[in-house]
């Protein structure tokens, strides 16, 4: 199995998942992404992996001058989650989502530039890669508007299936892709 097959695997199997469960269980699933946004502890953990996330790929990419002053990471990023949590703990969890959202974008697409699979079915893993690094950029800086499309997008139990029905078939395709063509 390819690397691009692998986590186009494992992008598939998270987000299908919580499509699965707007199916299945769409008035939890609404009351949980209502309170998701103001979930401490969640925030905390999200926080904390996007804070080693972001200093592992620091770490490991060629900064030029500045690469003398890399071991200065592994003081940073503690005081850094410290401060986040201390100074930014208002929609906390929306925040670092969103900064997961685009640091999740990098694997793939390093994985798809080096694909040997038909340029055309590469292009839909990196749609959804550049798709879900624009919203992340969009949650990060306006963390309100996860509320915002969560309202929106699931004011009842019906369009919570719907969407739910809709992200599940487009995770399946990736799933497929990831074990038959990547």
């Amino acid at each position: 199995m390819s690397r691009l097959a692998i986590l186009s695997l494992v992008l598939g199997t998270v987000l299908g998942a919580v499509y699965a469960g707007m199916i299945v269980v769409p008035g939890k699933m609404r009351n949980g992404f209502k309170v998701f946004p103001r979930a401490r502890v969640i925030g905390w953990i999200f926080s904390l992996l996007a804070l080693v996330w972001a200093a592992w790929h620091l770490n490991n990419i060629s900064l030029g001058r500045f690469d003398e002053y890399k071991n200065l990471l592994f003081v940073i990023t503690p005081v850094i989650f410290i401060l986040v949590v201390i100074c930014m703990d208002e929609l906390l969890a929306a925040r670092s989502l969103g900064a997961i959202m685009i640091l999740v974008p990098t694997p793939l697409l390093e994985a798809a530039r080096v694909s040997d699979a038909s340029w055309s079915l590469v292009l839909v893993v990196k749609l959804i890669a550049y798709a879900m690094a624009i919203k992340g950029i969009f949650i990060v800086f306006s963390p309100y508007l996860f509320r915002q499309w969560v309202e929106k997008m699931i004011t009842s139990d019906e369009r919570c299936r719907l969407f739910g029905v809709a992200g599940s078939i487009l995770m399946l395709f990736v799933i497929a892709l990831a074990l038959t063509v990547y």
